[in-house]
């Protein structure tokens, strides 16, 4: 088995799939503009609570770059592609692109030129926003001449100008001036009205570039020459009259140098790059970091969120002032989604959740749970910013019936068998999601499993959150202090 195989059947890697942390990033990924920063963002894992310090910096990055963008717009990245493959083909002397990945790299230099705009544009108009993320954007630089160079020798049908360099353009004169000449040749001999019965076609065509009569094969030896080719029904033969071999000969000679310069302009092109390679790679990791940190900018501006206290331990407190579920956030108006309060006062560690069942107790904890696991991948929370969130380094949930069902097991057994695994591994780092907890047996023998579970969990000062129907339970929380 894998290591990300272990990890999703875990008790922590299940609460990520049940809490349905991969579909918050899908949603994230889906701002970034280049293929790296989406792949990178799909790929983002909980960071662990020593990066707290680290965190707390891309969360205050990732609220100023929100801001900045409301006032400024996003910063244009579409058209940047990964260089990198590119780049390596070039990475020995004389090495050279063709004008089709040449085209590529001079519009990704174009790209980044919109990106230094942008930056000098929000420096100037919007100085206050742009300071705190100034950092993102240095070591973008420009690659203007670049572009320039490229564009000067490859035109859009990725062919390479004429005007690339002096020597390409007179060889190519010559070139013009050769086909011309055994053009003319071999329309004289077309023209000749003793050779008209053993003509099939009075066109003059190429055949392994090489200008060519086409006879009717039965007279092929009308005209002293060289076969090159026939028609697919053998009626028509391609000859090539002796008495113009050498100016196709001629030609030919032009065409390899014609080559030949053509590769000198692209090694020419292929040494700039080189030279520039550093200075590129470095800029497009940096394009890469600015392209993550806007996608997070973006989806949090779509689901109305900020940037809370963030705290190394629970203890310290855990309150989710006007907190919405992330999910129902990005596909609904702030207004449609109901906000909740979730606290947990001094001294209490557990919070017991009771209600109808339409009443929203399960998204409360899915709520509470994503947002636990949205805080440690250096995300703005859908909370009121003077919210208080824990970086717990677990975070276990056991929620639905689908785990069960794909193991082939009643509801209550799978729930059982959820609960023991989560406290097997439960402790006082860790928050606790328990939906419905003993539900699906006897009710006094429900209430009983639930309450030592509770119990147990207490002892293990693990934080928690359980949502009931049982009675019994929410006495045991109503008479314990510190439970709420």
């Amino acid at each position: 088995m894998t290591t990300d195989n272990c990890l999703s059947s875990s008790p922590e890697g299940q609460a990520v799939r049940i809490l349905e942390l991969d579909r918050v990033l899908s949603l994230v990924a889906a701002k970034a503009s280049t293929a790296s920063a989406k792949a990178a963002l799909l790929a983002l894992e909980p960071a662990p609570v020593k990066d707290a310090a680290k965190l707390r910096e891309t969360l205050i990055k990732t609220a100023a770059f929100m801001e900045l963008s409301r006032e400024c717009g996003a910063v244009p990245l579409a058209g940047v592609e990964d260089l990198g493959p590119f780049l390596e083909e070039v990475r020995f002397p004389e090495s050279w692109l063709p004008p089709r990945e040449l085209l590529v790299m001079a519009r990704t230099f174009a790209a980044l030129e919109g990106v230094c705009n942008y930056r000098d544009m929000a420096a100037e108009r919007a100085a206050d926003l742009y300071q705190p993320v100034a950092l993102v954007f240095a070591g973008i630089e420009s690659f203007a001449p670049l572009v320039r160079l490229i564009e000067s020798c490859i035109n859009d049908e990725e062919e390479i100008r004429d005007n690339a360099s002096l020597d390409l353009k007179d060889i190519r004169r010559r070139i013009v001036s050769s086909r011309r000449q055994i053009s003319t040749h071999l329309n004289e001999i077309l023209s000749n009205p003793e050779l008209e019965p053993f003509i099939q076609d009075s066109l003059v065509t190429v055949r392994n570039q090489r200008y060519v009569l086409p006879l009717k094969t039965n007279f092929r030896s009308s005209i002293p020459g060289i076969i090159h080719d026939h028609s697919r029904t053998r009626q028509t033969c391609f000859v090539e009259p002796l008495e113009s071999v050498t100016l196709n000969n001629n030609l030919a000679l032009l065409l390899q140098e014609e080559r030949q310069e053509e590769i000198n302009i692209l090694r020419m092109i292929g040494d700039r790059l080189r030279q520039a390679a550093t200075a590129i790679v470095m800029t497009l990791e940096q394009v890469l970091a600015l392209d993550q940190l806007q996608a997070k900018a973006l989806f949090g501006a779509q689901i109305k969120a900020s940037a809370p206290v963030l705290l190394e331990s629970w203890e310290a407190g855990f309150f989710l002032k006007a907190a919405r579920h992330p999910l129902l956030a990005a596909t609904q108006s702030k207004n449609q989604v109901v906000a909740i309060d979730i606290e947990f006062p001094a001294g209490r560690f557990g919070l017991v959740i009771s209600g109808a069942n339409t009443g929203g107790k399960t998204v409360s904890l899915k709520t509470a749970g994503l947002i636990a696991l949205m805080a440690r991948c250096g995300l703005l929370l859908p909370v009121a910013p003077e919210s208080r969130v824990p970086l717990f380094p677990r975070v276990f949930a056991a929620i639905g019936d689908e785990q069960n069902l794909a193991a082939s097991l009643s509801t209550f057994s799978g729930h059982l068998l959820a609960v023991k695994s989560i406290l097997e591994m439960a402790d006082a780092n860790s928050l606790v999601l328990l939906d419905e907890l003993g539900v699906g047996t006897d009710p006094r023998e429900g209430a009983a499993l639930a309450q030592s579970v509770l119990i147990e969990l207490k002892l293990r000062r693990a934080i928690f959150m359980v949502t009931t129907h049982y009675n019994d339970v929410k006495s045991y929380a109503y008479e314990e202090t510190d439970l709420s």
